[in-house]
């Protein structure tokens, strides 16, 4: 069935960017890795890790606590598969997911090279770099930089590391972000989600100055860089605490 064949992605609506439903290496995740039709209950159910073998507890784990929570919808017809028992698995009428993944970024973006080139790497025990040649990896492995710094960098590249980890998504971050927006805007709660869309989407918010959420945020990024590399480059750690008395010191002089 169409379903089933779908990126796990294309079953929810307003997936924030940086979410890792969205990360490059998660999108070729398939429902049927997630869900499977419970002939019991007579409609589909996502894998739950606790009772059920699944090959990505982990991600499962989030998927049930996306789900149970709400935190992002499911498109209409997602909502009535969970919520509706069905007679059979065979039913269902595969146009609106065939639509669905045409009008996706996996379809629109399709080139059969890199296509190709996609389904080889997943066969390989590791995720090459192309980009790099090997003239380019032997002077990286030989610059004068420090192994912290040269770590981050390696994490870079190979997408390890990403720029929604470095200034938002990670907890000490996230932090900061949280604490920072809650003195200054106590009524909204900002999620990951949330700050993300204030960073790279503009997103304007309600009953807020969002000039002034703007000029707020990039002072905050701007701290967290600095402390982030003074972190790498001299080994200071990265204590929300100093960054945030730091950032509104400099923000009240």
């Amino acid at each position: 069935m169409t379903l089933i064949h779908l990126p796990v992605a294309c079953i929810f609506v307003d997936v924030p960017l940086g979410h890792w439903l969205n990360k490059k290496r998660c999108t070729p995740l398939l429902v049927s890795l997630f869900f499977k039709y419970d002939e019991s209950l007579q409609r589909f159910r996502v894998l739950d890790p606790l009772v059920d073998e699944t090959p990505f507890p982990g991600l499962s784990r989030q998927l049930v606590n996306i789900l149970t929570r709400r935190t992002f919808n499911t498109t209409p017809i997602i909502d009535d598969l969970l919520a509706h028992p069905i007679a059979s698995a065979g039913e269902f009428d595969e146009q609106p997911f065939i639509s669905s993944f045409l009008s996706s970024s996996s379809w629109v973006d399709y080139r059969p090279r890199d296509f190709r080139l996609q389904q080889v790497y997943r066969l390989l025990p590791f995720s090459p770099v192309v980009a790099f040649s090997p003239a380019s990896w032997s002077y990286f492995w030989n610059l004068p930089i420090a192994p912290e710094s040269r770590t981050l960098w390696y994490r870079l590249v190979h997408d390890i590391e990403d720029q929604f980890h470095l200034f938002v998504t990670c907890p000490y971050k996230f932090e900061v972000w949280y604490r920072v927006l809650s003195r200054y805007i106590p009524y909204l709660d900002f999620s990951e989600a949330a700050i993300l869309d204030l960073l790279f989407r503009f997103q304007q918010f309600p009953l807020v100055d969002n000039l002034a959420l703007q000029t707020l945020a990039v002072k905050v990024m701007r701290s967290i860089w600095r402390f982030n590399w003074l972190y790498i480059k001299e080994n200071v750690p990265f204590q929300p605490d100093l960054v945030i008395q730091k950032m509104f010191h400099k923000n009240n002089r």
